[in-house]
């Protein structure tokens, strides 16, 4: 029976509260393609359109690209081997996101510190993504 992955949040890693404009302007410097080909590529390495997750590539690549983070990661992975950083829905609202803020003509992504910063919005959307009032929804 498949695993199920439990998400590894930015309230977890950051102890703060994550919000729209904090993702907005971590992304807005980059160029769209640099943005969405790394997204393409995580995805492809991480073969999100399966639907078990691959605990062992998740821990590999939040090593690898969130080498800020990965002590505090760690200490949420040993916590429960279930947890996972990387998702299909993660990173297709960083592509949302990507398109909605980034430039055609902004910086590529160059370095393993353009790459932590984009790679990071897609933890920070899991704790802000589910409410209204981050949607910008006035609440009925």
């Amino acid at each position: 029976m498949p695993r199920a992955g439990v998400l590894v949040t930015w309230r977890e890693v950051a102890g703060t509260e994550p919000t729209m404009a904090m993702m907005d302007e971590r992304l807005t410097p980059f160029r769209l393609s640099s943005v969405l080909l790394g997204i393409a590529r995580l995805s492809a390495i991480l073969k999100t359109w399966q639907n078990e997750p691959s605990f062992t590539v998740d821990r590999v690549l939040a090593k690898r690209f969130l080498p800020t983070y990965y002590a505090r990661i760690k200490r949420v992975y040993e916590q429960s081997s279930d947890r996972v950083t990387f998702t299909r829905l993660n990173l297709l609202f960083l592509a949302k996101q990507a398109c909605r803020v980034c430039a055609l003509d902004g910086r590529v992504i160059e370095t393993p510190q353009d790459a932590e910063q984009v790679t990071r919005v897609q933890i920070s959307y899991l704790t802000t993504f589910p409410t209204l009032k981050t949607l910008g929804i006035a609440q009925l």
